[in-house]
């Protein structure tokens, strides 16, 4: 699955739908009814997810949103996360959950139930694809993606590292299993964890004969593994013809 690239042929993508915007094909009054819908089922699912005096989702809690409005939505799909955190802070508010259950709840009328999650994942991808295409697109995803799986997770640092901050193995695994390294690239966890420290290392940032650092990794290296990852999605999209559209906000 990867990046989530959608099925189907063409430059448009998996169909005419999954270049729809929102709002696009229902009547006022049922789009009414299923906002209203959307807002009381997300409302309640983001109150049994979001701890007591906590004002928001971080990624540990998002991938436990297994449905959105009863149907299936696979909440470690990484373009899926994009479009849900819509103002790109790495944490999902109420207020961003309620609408990604409304756009969801439209996009539900114009899908068939049996292909209802991968075309909503196609049309995660493409917006995604459309964003990250902008000028600047590239280093915004970066920092988002470092956002997006160092939130709620401390940093570290080190009198002897100066500048140099770092993140736990807790963190790589995630990464791993969001990017699905493992199925996609046959990339174990433990080979994952052991690049991403021999980067650090060729870099000068860190040195793996220090045991303080066993279980660590530079979080530059977090942001250099997005660049390159959102760099080849972008080459893959390419290659496949795909061409961005302008972004509807």
């Amino acid at each position: 699955r990867g990046g989530g690239i959608p099925q189907g042929g063409g430059t448009r993508g998996p169909s005419h739908a999954g270049r729809e915007r929102m709002g696009a094909g229902a009547s006022s009054s049922s789009n009414v009814q299923y906002d209203d819908t959307a807002k009381r089922h997300s409302t309640a699912e983001f109150r049994r997810l979001c701890p007591e005096g906590q004002h928001h989702l971080v990624l540990s809690q998002i991938r436990q949103l297994h449905s959105i409005e009863g149907a299936p939505m696979d909440m470690s799909h990484l373009p899926t996360i994009y479009v849900l955190d819509s103002d790109r802070d790495g944490k999902v508010s109420l207020d961003e959950l309620v609408a990604f259950a409304k756009l969801c709840a439209r996009k539900s009328k114009d899908y068939g139930s049996h292909e209802y999650q991968m075309q909503m994942q196609g049309y995660c991808t493409l917006h995604m694809y459309d964003t990250v295409s902008l000028e600047g697109g590239v280093d915004a995803f970066a920092e988002w993606f470092k956002a997006l799986f160092s939130e709620g997770v401390p940093f570290r640092t080190f009198e002897d590292y100066p500048g140099v901050e770092f993140t736990t193995r807790d963190c790589a695994h995630e990464i791993h299993e969001v990017t699905q390294m493992d199925e996609d690239y046959g990339c174990s966890v433990q080979r994952f964890f052991d690049q991403a420290q021999r980067t650090g290392e060729e870099q000068g940032i860190m040195s793996i004969l220090d045991e303080r650092l066993d279980e660590l990794i530079p979080v530059s290296v977090v942001t250099l593994f997005a660049r390159a990852y959102v760099e080849g999605f972008l080459r893959l999209m390419t290659d496949l013809h795909f061409m961005p559209e302008a972004v509807v906000r």
